[in-house]
């Protein structure tokens, strides 16, 4: 552990975990609820997390599981042999635990099913099968969440049953209530505050900056979709606060044209 948070503090001395990335990070962990796992992906997401945690004890409560590392013979028995959560057999046996043959297959957890597809043609690959059975092991007891632009091939077919909350998804079996507008609005405002700590010359801060936006642009979108178009302009309000000053300079192309193409709707 003394080497671990050696590298970390040097790291940050290095400029490795920069203010953009640490605030993106601590906001993540906040909308997590007490005691919550929480699946991540990406150095810059994960490296952040792990400082925060690790060096600033901030929001311990919150497990972190790398969902990449399950494809890795160490990580989970790392994981299960640390108390922080179980894949329902024994650590010895856990880095014998591979690929399984699969075909599109209810699972049931608790009260909780969905179908679960083969996340590789015929197949389980050992890090989803790995994650199947935190899954089961947890049965439904700590509350789980995906980090903010994580790809749909990581979340087992679970996407019909999460619950978007800006920075993370909540998985929420039972169903869910939509945030109102004035939630999004105010996490919106929040997230888009960020842009003052980015380097527009840094690629890794542009793109997460880029997620965020687009995110809110998605909602933008589904709004106009239920016809709902007071709740659309509220929210492209807030992105319009937000590009005043240092944010209207950070562009992407694709995003662009998107956003266009919703403002004509509007």
């Amino acid at each position: 552990r003394d080497s671990a948070l050696w590298a970390f503090n040097e790291g940050k001395t290095r400029g490795g975990f920069s203010p953009f990335f640490l605030n993106i990070n601590r906001n993540i962990l906040d909308a997590c609820s007490e005691n919550a796992i929480l699946i991540v992906s990406g150095d810059n997401i994960s490296f952040p997390l792990w400082y925060l945690q690790n060096v600033e004890n901030y929001r311990t409560d919150v497990t972190l599981v790398e969902r990449n590392l399950l494809h890795s013979n160490w990580y989970p028995t790392y994981l299960q042999s640390a108390g922080q959560l179980s894949f329902g057999a024994p650590e010895e046996a856990l880095d014998t635990l591979d690929y399984i043959p699969w075909k599109d297959s209810t699972i049931t957890i608790a009260d909780f099913s969905w179908r679960l597809q083969p996340t590789f043609p015929g197949y389980l690959l050992r890090g989803d099968h790995l994650f199947m059975r935190l899954l089961k092991a947890n049965k439904m007891k700590r509350d789980l969440f995906f980090t903010l632009g994580m790809g749909d091939d990581a979340k087992l077919s679970l996407m019909d049953y999460l619950k978007p909350l800006v920075y993370v998804e909540k998985l929420s079996p039972t169903g869910f209530t939509d945030l109102t507008v004035e939630e999004y609005s105010a996490s919106f405002t929040k997230a888009l505050q960020l842009a003052a700590y980015i380097d527009p010359n840094n690629n890794d801060e542009v793109h997460m900056w880029t997620i965020l936006k687009y995110s809110l642009l998605t909602k933008v979108e589904d709004y106009l979709d239920r016809g709902e178009y007071k709740q659309a302009k509220q929210l492209m309000h807030v992105l319009d606060h937000a590009m005043d000053g240092k944010a209207s300079s950070i562009m992407n192309d694709g995003i662009t044209d998107y956003e266009r193409d919703l403002r004509q709707r509007l």
